[in-house]
């Protein structure tokens, strides 16, 4: 699958992917970079 980057940095992410994630508009993610470059995204609660 393919995000792609758009005007002002913002990612477009595939249904499927924000289906998988339970992610809903305004969801936050945690994104980190791995040791192998890779980016990993993670769903978080703010309390």
């Amino acid at each position: 699958m393919l995000a792609m980057l758009r005007s002002k940095n913002q990612i477009t992410l595939h249904i499927e992917v924000i289906k998988k994630l339970n992610l809903q508009k305004n969801d936050s993610v945690e994104v980190e970079i791995n040791e192998n470059g890779q980016i990993v995204l993670t769903p978080v609660m703010l309390v």
